[in-house]
């Protein structure tokens, strides 16, 4: 191809795409422009597709899903425009329902990739769980130093778990501080006023918020849940069998239109960029010519 393409999640081979018998639109195989009313329908039309790709090939997916539909339906649209030039002599079978339905896998893809964020979110921190995890940890922490004043305790080490801040710091507080008071439960036994009902619950609290929240900055475990990694290798299986099926649509828009084709088939991943404003050039600016023309004309004399 021509074209410049884009080298993130670029799987198309080193050769041209055999291009299938053509079907024109309105044979009875052919559908309109897929309906994304239903995402999960949509999902499941690519899906059976999309998990017979070989393992080997199929890599993360991090482009832009939503900006890759916009591109895909212009692609698609310019060449479908042309599509009375494909029953021209010498023009390469191509299958037009099939390149219609890549705007499909493009919207299945969206759709997977939202469905990642959706699943990976997780339920048990939210902001009731934080909040009363908070609170136990106070109980906690006023009598860790109460007892540290009277010299039970270890006050250098009171204070290194009872300092920080955030949810992070609250989970693993409450579990260090739970675990203090049963290190030292025969020493510090009717000293102090926490529960035994209140240190278990600050344990289990804690170990929720250190295995679920993720400090800012950090980066998401897919695989750690299940559900997460399934959503996201079906996300990027797609999006290998979007990569395939568009490099069939940038073929063709390189047969319509030679070099020019990226101007009518945006490469996958590609976003629009404002021309900049063109110069204003006041007339004292311009260089004065022969009247003959301009001094550098170099046409040949019979013309190109």
């Amino acid at each position: 191809m021509p074209n410049k393409r884009d080298k993130q999640n670029d799987t198309s081979p080193t050769t041209g795409p055999s291009m299938p018998a053509p079907k024109m639109l309105g044979e009875s195989e052919a559908s309109p422009l897929e309906a994304d009313s239903d995402a999960d329908a949509l999902v499941a039309r690519y899906a059976e597709e999309a998990r017979a790709i070989d393992a080997r090939d199929v890599t993360p997916f991090k482009g832009n899903t939503a900006r890759a539909v916009i591109n895909v339906q212009t692609g698609v649209s310019a060449v479908l425009a042309e599509s009375a030039r494909f029953a021209e002599k010498g023009a390469p079978a191509v299958d037009l329902t099939a390149l219609e339905g890549t705007v499909g896998v493009a919207k299945a893809l969206d759709f997977a990739a939202r469905r990642v964020r959706q699943v990976g979110a997780a339920p048990t921190t939210k902001r009731a769980v934080i909040g009363r995890a908070a609170k136990v940890r106070g109980v906690l922490a006023v009598g860790a130093r109460a007892l540290a004043s009277a010299g039970l305790l270890d006050a250098a080490e009171v204070k290194r778990i009872t300092g920080g801040r955030g949810p992070t710091h609250t989970g693993q507080s409450c579990c260090d501080l739970a675990a203090l008071f049963r290190r030292n439960e025969a020493t510090i036994r009717g000293r102090h006023a926490v529960t035994e009902a209140q240190i278990d619950e600050a344990a289990r609290l804690g170990s929720m918020l250190v295995a679920t929240v993720v400090p800012r900055g950090g980066k998401v475990p897919t695989a750690a849940d299940p559900a997460t990694a399934q959503a996201a290798e079906l996300r990027d299986r797609l999006g290998v069998l979007l990569t395939r099926r568009y490099f069939v649509v940038e073929s063709v828009g390189g047969w319509l239109w030679g070099r020019g084709g990226i101007d009518h088939v945006p490469a996958l991943h590609t976003f629009e960029r404002t021309a900049p404003a063109a110069k204003k050039v006041s007339e004292e600016e311009i260089e004065p010519t022969d009247e003959d023309g301009a001094v550098d004309d170099v046409t040949p004399e019979g013309g190109w």
